[in-house]
């Protein structure tokens, strides 16, 4: 049931752009330095439909979740659908639980 969830998740869209700025200091992302107060922005839709990290990601695939776990690979690093760190959605652990409630009242 959790590839079913997260294989909606992935495809519906979710969230928009989530821009973020480092307004007083500079950034060094490997040979490029972000000046100060530049803002950068990431998109879950390119991340999900990413072919090189889900192959055919068009395609409704609940049992890429499954194949993944079994050969070792966490697919949960570049999930992004409720985005990631200290401003990630408030309410996905609620999100989660949810739909594990109406699996065993069913």
């Amino acid at each position: 049931m959790k590839g079913v969830i997260n294989e909606g998740l992935r495809l519906s869209g979710g969230v928009g752009r989530l821009a973020r700025s480092a307004p007083d200091e500079a950034l060094q992302y490997m040979d490029w330095t972000i000046p100060p107060g530049v803002i950068l922005s990431q998109s879950a839709y390119f991340i999900h439909m990413n072919s090189d990290l889900f192959p055919d990601p068009h395609v409704f695939d609940p049992e890429r979740w499954v194949r993944a776990q079994e050969s070792g690979k966490r697919l949960e690093h570049i999930f992004v659908p409720f985005t990631k760190g200290a401003r990630q959605c408030l309410g996905i652990n609620f999100s989660r639980a949810l739909p594990c409630g109406f699996h065993t009242c069913a």
